[in-house]
C-alpha cells in the first residue's frame, strides 16, 4: 500500500469520526406529534401540569417502535402511537423512554426517565402516564401490569426464499437471562397455519448450557440458566430426518423470574 494511499484512508477515517461525533452531539429532530392515531392497543401520555418540552419513544416485541415525539404542555393529553396485533404479537414486554427537548429538537444522548411493563391479553388499553415533577421529569405507566412470565413467539420454516433445499432452515431468537432462572420452552405447530408434521429441534444455547429435543411438536424444554448472560433459542429442521418440519410454528417461551425482551435474528422470517 502506498503512503499516499495510506494518508487518504486516514483522512477518510478522521472525517468519518468527525461527523459521528457531530452527529451524536447535535439534537435529533422529532417527528410532529399525532394524538389521533387509532389501533388495537394505544399508547397515551398525559402530563400534571408541566411547562417544558420533552421527547418520548416507546419499543417493543418484534421491532415494534414508536416514533420519537416531542410535545408540549398543549399537546397532551395525547394518544401518540398503537401497537397492531398481527401474526407477530404485540404482547410481552414494552419500554418507554423520556428525553429533553430543545428548540433545536430531542436529546436523545441521556435519558431522563424510563418504565418498562408487560403487555398481557387482559391489557385492553395502555395508558403510559408522563409525571413531571420539578426535578427530574419521570415517565411510569398507571396501570398495574403483571411481570411477563411468558411470550409467544410465532414464525415459519422451510419456506425462505434464500434457503437452499438441501440445507435445513434455521430461527435464531436472543435473550438476556439472568443465573437461576428457570426457563420453559415450548414449540407448537400453529393450528391456524398449514404444516407437514415433519421433525423439528428447539435448542436453547449460552455460556455452558447447551440443551435440545428433536421431534414432531409439540416439544417442550425446561432448562435451568447457569450464568447471567446472552442466551440463544434455536428452532430448526434437523439435518438428518426422513421429513423436515415444514409450516408455521409458535414457540412459547416462559420464565420463572419474567421474561425479557426476545429479539428475532434477521434469519427469522417476519
Amino acid at each position: 500500500m502506498s503512503l499516499v494511499t495510506r494518508v487518504t484512508i486516514s483522512q477518510t477515517v478522521l472525517l468519518q469520526t468527525v461527523i459521528a461525533l457531530i452527529l451524536i452531539s447535535v439534537p435529533l429532530n422529532a417527528y410532529s406529534i399525532d394524538c389521533n392515531v387509532s389501533g388495537d392497543i394505544p399508547f397515551r401520555i398525559d402530563s400534571d401540569d408541566s411547562d417544558i418540552k420533552l421527547c418520548m419513544q416507546c419499543s417493543g416485541p418484534w421491532a415494534r417502535a414508536s416514533k420519537l415525539v416531542e410535545f408540549e404542555p398543549k399537546d397532551i393529553p395525547c394518544t401518540f402511537y398503537t401497537a397492531k396485533s398481527t401474526i407477530f404479537s404485540p404482547l410481552g414486554l414494552w419500554d418507554c423512554k423520556l428525553y429533553g427537548a430543545t428548540d433545536s429538537g430531542c436529546v436523545t444522548q441521556s435519558i431522563l426517565s424510563e418504565t418498562q411493563f408487560c403487555v398481557t391479553p387482559i391489557s385492553d388499553a395502555i395508558f403510559v402516564d408522563l409525571d413531571i415533577s420539578p426535578s427530574p421529569p419521570t415517565i411510569s405507566a398507571n396501570f398495574s401490569p403483571p411481570p411477563c412470565k411468558s411470550t409467544s413467539l410465532q414464525s415459519f420454516l422451510g419456506d425462505s426464499f434464500k434457503q437452499e433445499k438441501s440445507k435445513p432452515d434455521s430461527d435464531e431468537f436472543l435473550f438476556d437471562g439472568n443465573a437461576g432462572d428457570e426457563v420453559m420452552l415450548t414449540l407448537r405447530a400453529n393450528p391456524k397455519e398449514g404444516n407437514n408434521g415433519g421433525s423439528a429441534t428447539m435448542r436453547i444455547i449460552g455460556n455452558s448450557l447447551n440443551e435440545s429435543m428433536s421431534g414432531a411438536p409439540p416439544l417442550e424444554l425446561d432448562v435451568t440458566l447457569p450464568e447471567d448472560g446472552k442466551y440463544s433459542i434455536i428452532v430448526e429442521q434437523p439435518k438428518n430426518s426422513a421429513e423436515r418440519f415444514r409450516g408455521s410454528y409458535n414457540l412459547d417461551v416462559e420464565s420463572a423470574t419474567g421474561v425479557g425482551l426476545i429479539e428475532p435474528t434477521n434469519n427469522v422470517e417476519k
